[in-house]
């Protein structure tokens, strides 16, 4: 039986992976990236570099699946690993110049299409939207 909470939960999952179709095929075409890797340049953008391990429980992911991504985006110059003068077995994470770049291009699509598709958005809808999108995200 449905119910306005199935539905509202289908929604989400669907504009969730509509917009991942879309960065997929759009934002991060020609770049080598993935969502996922992404997201990893985000979070040490965003750090000015990071741990592994403090990465790994930002994007709650394994340790061997993120071994593998950290690999493939060192071996296409996205990243490098700095070991710690003071501990060895502490690897920080850091973007390269080429990942910086890549990075604020797909950043400046992403602003340049939301500013397109919501910039008709009444004022008092855009604040209905904050809303919920906070709600949801305390939620989780």
């Amino acid at each position: 039986m449905r119910t306005i909470d199935t539905d509202l939960i289908e929604k989400i999952l669907q504009v969730n992976d509509s917009f991942l179709r879309f960065a997929q095929n759009y934002l991060f075409a020609g770049t080598q990236l993935t969502p996922t890797q992404f997201n990893i340049l985000w979070e040490i953008i965003l750090h000015e570099g990071l741990l592994i391990n403090d990465l790994k429980e930002k994007l709650i992911i394994s340790a061997p699946a993120l071994s593998q991504l950290l690999n493939r985006m060192e071996k296409w110059w996205f990243i490098e690993r700095v070991l710690s003068k003071n501990d060895k077995r502490e690897i920080k994470i850091l973007p390269t110049p080429k990942a910086i770049e890549i990075y604020h291009s797909i950043n400046d699509k992403y602003i340049a299409i939301a500013w397109e598709k919501f910039w008709n958005i009444k004022q008092k809808d855009k604040e209905i939207m904050i809303k919920f999108l906070d709600y949801i995200e305390n939620q989780i």
